[in-house]
Formats: C-alpha cells, sequence, structure tokens
C-alpha cells in the first residue's frame, strides 16, 4: 500500500509539471488580449515600431524586454534606466509589481500608458488610480473618440491626441495633460452623459490624463514615474497626429535627461501573428520561469518529478531481515521480543541466504525438492525450522544460527 500511494503521488507530481509546462506554452494565447498589440515587433498601425526609432534618437541605448521586469531588480544603477510599458496586455505578476516598485524607489524611471487598468497595482503603488470608463471631451477630431488636448509643460508645448482615452486620479504628483471642464467619463458605457447632477460619477468637470509623481524629479534626480491614461498615441498610425511624435521624444529625454538605458517591456505583449511556434512558445517558458514566484513553483515541481521518475524505476524497497539479523546475538533477541511474524522473517532469510549462494533464480529453487533443500542447508535443526518453524531451545537461539549460518 505503501509503493501504491507514493506512485500515485509520483505521476500526479508529474502530471502537475506537464500542465505547467503546457500553460508556459500557451501563455500568449491566455495571458493577453489581443485586441491591440503595442509590440515594439509590430509595424502595423496598432504596433508600436516607431518608438524603437525614437527612443533611439535621444542618444541613450534601447534595450527590449522579452521575459519579465524582474530583471530590474538586478540592475545595479536604476536611476540611469527608463523603463516603459505601452498598453500592456496583461497584468503584471505581484512579483513584477514589486521589482518596479523597488526599481523607483532605488532611483529609476518609469513611463507608463494604459487605458485598460492593467497596471492599476503599479499606479496605486505610486499613488494614482484609474477612473472606470471612457473620457468624453468637447475638443476632439472627427469624432468623439478622438481627443485633443493643449499641453503646456517644462519640457513641451503643442498639442496631443488621443483615442479613447480613460483618466486618472492622483493624491500626489502634477498632471501634465488634463481635460477642458466640459469632460466627462461614461462609467456605464452607454456613450450617454445620462447623468448631469453634481457629484456624480459622470458628472462634468476637469479630468487628467497624463500624471508626474515626483514634481521634482528633474531637479532631485531621484525616481518616478508618469503615467498615461491612453497608450494608443505612442502606437505607430498616431505618431504623426497633432504633436505625439515631439511629445514622445521630449517626454523620454525628460525622464532619462542625462542619458543611460531604455528597457522597453514587451513581455507584456503576445508575439505578432507572424511568429513561428518556437518563438512564441520560448516567449511564454521565459514569461513563466523568469518571475521568481514562477521559478520557486516551477523549480519545485522540477526537483519532485525528477525525485519521483527516480523512484519509478528504482522503487525503495523495504530493507528485509537487515532489523532481525541486527538483533542477532543481542539482548533484543530475548524470547518475549521474538514475534511469530520474526518467525516467518526468520524463515524468508534463511531460504534466501540458501538460494543466493547457490546461484539459483526464484522459480529454479522453488523446484527444489525438500530434500535436496535439505541437503543445501546442512544442519538438522535449521532445515526443519525452514519447513515448518519448528526449533529446539529458545527461538532466539535458533535466529542466531540463522544469521551464521553459511554454505558449506
Amino acid at each position: 500500500m505503501r509503493i501504491g500511494w507514493a506512485k500515485a503521488l509520483s505521476f500526479l507530481v508529474m502530471a502537475a509539471v506537464a500542465l505547467t509546462v503546457l500553460v508556459a506554452l500557451a501563455a500568449p494565447l491566455v495571458l493577453v488580449d489581443t485586441r491591440s498589440t503595442l509590440s515594439t515587433s509590430e509595424e502595423g498601425w496598432t504596433g508600436a515600431s516607431e518608438i524603437l526609432g525614437i527612443a533611439k534618437g535621444t542618444g541613450a541605448r534601447v534595450m527590449v524586454l522579452t521575459s519579465t521586469p524582474t530583471l530590474l531588480l538586478e540592475d545595479e544603477d536604476p536611476g540611469k534606466v527608463l523603463f516603459i510599458s505601452l498598453g500592456p496586455q496583461r497584468r503584471y505578476s505581484l512579483t513584477e509589481d514589486l521589482a518596479l516598485k523597488k526599481f523607483t524607489e532605488r532611483g529609476g524611471r518609469l513611463l507608463v500608458a494604459d487605458d485598460e487598468g492593467r497596471t492599476a497595482r503599479v499606479a496605486e503603488d505610486h499613488g494614482i488610480t484609474y477612473a472606470q470608463g471612457q473620457l468624453y471631451d468637447q475638443d476632439f477630431v472627427g469624432d468623439v473618440n478622438h481627443l485633443k488636448f493643449r499641453v503646456s509643460t517644462a519640457f513641451f508645448d503643442g498639442f496631443v491626441l488621443m483615442n479613447r482615452p480613460a483618466s486618472l486620479f492622483f493624491t500626489s504628483g502634477v498632471a501634465l495633460v488634463a481635460s477642458s471642464s466640459s469632460a466627462w467619463v461614461d462609467q456605464n458605457g452607454n456613450g450617454l452623459n445620462d447623468n448631469l447632477s453634481s457629484g456624480s460619477p459622470e458628472a462634468q468637470g476637469v479630468r487628467y490624463l497624463c500624471v508626474l509623481t515626483e514634481p521634482d524629479l528633474a531637479q532631485t534626480g531621484g525616481g518616478g514615474a508618469v503615467f498615461i491614461s491612453d497608450p494608443s498615441m505612442f502606437m505607430n498610425g498616431m505618431l504623426g497626429s497633432e504633436g505625439n511624435r515631439e511629445f514622445a521624444r521630449a517626454l523620454i529625454e525628460f525622464l532619462l535627461p542625462e542619458g543611460g538605458r531604455i528597457v522597453i517591456d514587451d513581455s507584456v505583449h503576445e508575439p505578432p501573428l507572424t511568429s513561428s511556434p518556437l518563438r512564441k512558445a520560448v516567449y511564454g517558458v521565459a514569461l513563466f520561469t523568469t518571475d521568481i514566484n514562477m521559478k520557486i513553483v516551477v523549480g519545485t515541481l522540477v526537483t519532485l518529478a525528477l525525485l519521483s521518475i527516480a523512484y519509478l524505476y528504482n522503487p525503495l524497497e523495504r530493507p528485509e531481515h537487515v532489523c532481525l539479523l541486527d538483533r542477532s546475538g543481542v539482548a533484543e533477541l530475548a524470547e518475549p521480543e521474538l514475534s511469530p511474524d520474526d518467525v516467518r522473517e526468520g524463515r524468508k532469510v534463511l531460504l534466501d541466504r540458501v538460494r543466493l549462494s547457490n546461484g539459483l533464480s526464484i522459480e529454479a529453487f522453488s523446484k527444489l525438492s525438500w530434500d535436496d533443500l535439505d541437503r543445501m542447508i546442512g544442519d538438522r535443526a535449521l532445515s526443519a525450522f525452514a519447513r515448518n518453524g519448528r526449533h529446539k531451545g529458545t527461538l532466539g537461539d535458533i535466529m542466531v544460527e540463522v544469521g551464521r549460518w553459511q554454505r558449506k
């Protein structure tokens, strides 16, 4: 029964490992929302490949991250790094969220553009929350979904165009982009401003679309973040609208004024549809195995699986006879300490010794007659004990003889 349960557990562990691998391979399909792809590897209208050129144009070293932001924990000089996350298609894990928080605490800079609230935990760590619902305002271009905003800051003065933006609440920091006083948020998603009463969720008023968490960031040189409630303004298809391209470059230079390194996070995006299945599989495995929590889970499962495989192919065996023979000749062999089980075990010890000393298989040994067995044992008292467990004197005495038996 012990071995049966152990085998069942082994199979369960290996099944868990297999399931983990399958989930990792399927990660690009199940963890991301494929309605938009603001990936730097995507050159279409909704891609963000042109951001690479803008970032490189600032003179900074640019790298694209395809594993996980937890690697920021290993950066030795975060004060010279700008981390950019545009329109993430999955939520950051708790470990990744912690890494981003530690990153800014150590002097790193963040630029996060999100209108789905997938970076909500990251934003909350910096005193910012996302308002639920699309923002509408009076200054639209072409249709009510495309809003034009005036931006007047120390590093940029002009207009930007956003598409279906959300809005932000903040408790500290400074707004870089704000709406007019006529703006309102469609919380119920019906496209109508159907609740105009003062103080209601859809009441008109100034809304904020871009917030800098540390107003004195340029002077102090410390860490900080900029949150923007519309990632689409960084899409290839919208960078040419109004002053979006100039704003993007000015914002990057403001956050990294002395140059350094820019890390653009593509781990939050599905690989392009044109990617090979192998590339997608590698992406999923990298995503799962580079996260600290997943390292612990996967490492534990793999270790258990290896132990389980070793057990199945070389199962632990009960060390038969060892306990009994270790007791031979010592005080534990006193009669009251021996039981019927010891008698049966003693007979098996003797028979096994006889068989092995004569080089016989179990099948060949089972075909021997009792006379053959008596000749092999060569001791009348031990032969009687092997036949039926009978013995003269104490049981302890016969056990000692069993332990001493050698082929003659």
